[in-house]
């Protein structure tokens, strides 16, 4: 009777190197390991690799993937009325929100768009943001 792996019910990989799987068991296995290195074999010619789908929500228009994002941001607010010091205290810049694709960002500016033409590279409702005023910026997901 074949002897069974040191948990009594099955062999598991650990068994193997621990060597308390027989002889036999081993020898078969590690001989079709060497076998498959020995030919050279490489498991990507089996199974060839699946393109990874981004967890991202985005748009491809001409070529090119804009990522969907929601952008947190200081809107600065102004008054031009009078105002005493009790009034000039309680103007305070607004926290707003946008989502938006974004178009491209650098170390001074983000630029933004929400609507495209489906046919051509053209886009609508576009901001440019100075980065000094982002907050946050979230890339959804998808």
């Amino acid at each position: 009777m074949a002897q069974l792996g040191t948990n009594g019910d099955f062999i598991d990989f650990f068994d193997f190197y621990r060597g308390t799987v027989p002889y036999l068991a081993r020898e078969t296995f590690f001989s079709f390991e060497k076998t498959l290195f020995a030919l050279n074999f490489h498991y990507s010619e089996i199974m060839p690799k699946r393109h990874k789908k981004s967890k991202y929500k985005y748009a491809v228009i001409g070529k090119k993937k804009y990522y969907f994002y929601k952008i947190i941001w200081i809107d600065p607010c102004g008054d031009a009325g009078h105002a005493d010091v009790d009034e000039m205290k309680k103007l305070l810049p607004a926290t707003m929100v946008s989502q938006a694709y974004i178009f491209d960002k650098n170390k001074k500016y983000v630029w933004t768009f929400s609507s495209y033409d489906t046919d051509s590279a053209v886009f609508s409702d576009r901001n440019c943001f100075p980065r000094s005023i982002i907050q946050k910026m979230e890339r959804i997901q998808s």
